[in-house]
């Protein structure tokens, strides 16, 4: 086996163990970790202004914005906050960080990249 062949199949084997390394306990635990570290950071820099004025009317948690559907959070969310998302940090599904931590592709997480992407462009 060749030096790059053995670098190679090392990498694979390192991706490999990786795609393991995580029970979707723990997945869903680093999600909730990381949906309220980007909410607190979306709230500084949003100034407090998450919600949009139908939703703070209705009473809606603001933290409820960073998981669940795409349509639901840009629907309830401020101008501030929709410019955050695509200008700081965009609004991931738990799909999509799944799919970031443990590097396999899934067809969840292309559907909310999707229906993200039509969110945007409505704005």
């Amino acid at each position: 086996m060749s030096e790059t062949e053995r670098w190679i199949t090392e990498r694979e084997a390192e991706q490999q163990a990786a795609h393991g390394a995580y029970t979707r306990a723990q997945i869903r635990e680093m999600y909730r970790e990381y949906t309220y570290r980007q909410w607190l950071a979306a709230e500084d820099w949003c100034r407090g202004y998450l919600l949009s004025r139908r939703a703070a009317a209705k009473g809606v948690d603001p933290e409820s914005l960073f998981s669940g559907p795409a349509h639901v959070a840009y629907a309830r969310a401020s101008e501030e906050l929709k410019r955050y998302w695509s200008e700081v940090e965009p609004r991931l599904t738990l799909a999509e960080f799944t799919e970031q931590i443990t590097g396999q592709r899934s067809a969840a997480a292309e559907r909310a990249r999707q229906a993200r992407g039509d969110q945007e462009n409505r704005q």
